[in-house]
């Protein structure tokens, strides 16, 4: 099934490729907004936990910093 897949449309594969690098372009354009999300989930928590949270303070300023960036977040329109 799949490997007749390109020969059955072969003219449409040209527009394919074009629009999968307009979206690339968009991505490289908004990826550096997003990348401290995708560094979150690869850092040791408990490590940087105990190097920079030493006082109730620190945990004031960053849920705060959490709750700015949910509503952040929620401004961003949903494409489908």
């Amino acid at each position: 099934m799949f490997k007749g897949m390109p020969e059955k449309n072969a003219k449409n594969m040209h527009s394919v490729y074009v629009k999968a690098e307009e979206l690339f372009d968009k991505l490289r354009c908004i990826e550096d907004d997003y990348v401290v999300y995708s560094q979150i989930a690869s850092m040791d928590i408990d490590k940087h936990i105990d190097n920079h949270f030493s006082d109730v303070k620190d945990w004031e300023i960053n849920f705060q910093m959490i709750k700015d960036q949910k509503l952040k977040l929620k401004e961003i329109p949903e494409k489908r």
